[in-house]
This record gives C-alpha cells, structure tokens and sequence, in this order.
C-alpha cells in the first residue's frame, strides 16, 4: 500500500485543564504541546491546531500510508496489546484528557 493522507487526532479535556482550552488560546496550545510530551506523541504544526471549548482537533498533513508516524500514532494512542491499553488509559486520566480519538488513521487509496 503507498501514498499519502491527512491524519486527525482529537483530545477532549475534563476538569479544570478544560478551562485552559477556548478558541485562540496560546495557554491552550502550551498544555497541548506539554501533554503531547508526556505521552510522548509528536508535536503537530502549530498552524494545524484548532482549540475550542476544552477541545483540541489537530492533524498532520500528506502522512505516508503506514509510515513511521503514522505507526507511531496507532501505538501510542491504541497501544500494542490489552496490557499497553491500560497504561495508555491512566496516562490520559492523569493528564485530565477525556477521550482521544483519531480519524483517518486506516488509510485507503
């Protein structure tokens, strides 16, 4: 399988992190980047964040079709086995995020 897509991820936030996330928010975009760290998940560009009320939408674009970051986003955010799951799950608990859901991760041509 070749080619390219656009990837999108998702994060909602709970609690009072929530507060930090409105449209325009550069504290918003500060906390992304940081949690992103945390899970150690790749940074998007900035330009390709939109925040909104305790949300965050962000995506890279023309990803290769099963190429290393795309790999690296279905490990992370799906985890590799049951065990991998539950990790991830405490880690976005700590981190006040509610869910995390990406979109075009399964790409066609």
């Amino acid at each position: 399988m070749g080619g390219t897509s656009d990837l999108t991820v998702t994060i909602r936030y709970y609690g009072t992190k929530a507060q930090d996330f409105y449209p325009n928010s550069s504290k918003g975009l500060k906390v992304l980047k940081e949690d992103l760290l945390t899970l150690k998940l790749p940074h998007p560009k900035s330009e390709n964040v939109k925040i909104t009320k305790g949300q965050c939408v962000f995506k890279w674009l023309n990803v290769s079709v099963n190429g290393v970051l795309h790999k690296h986003l279905v490990t992370k955010i799906w985890g590799r086995n049951n065990e991998n799951a539950h990790i991830q799950r405490a880690a976005l608990e700590e981190l006040s995020m509610h869910v995390i859901s990406p979109s075009k991760l399964a790409f066609s041509i």
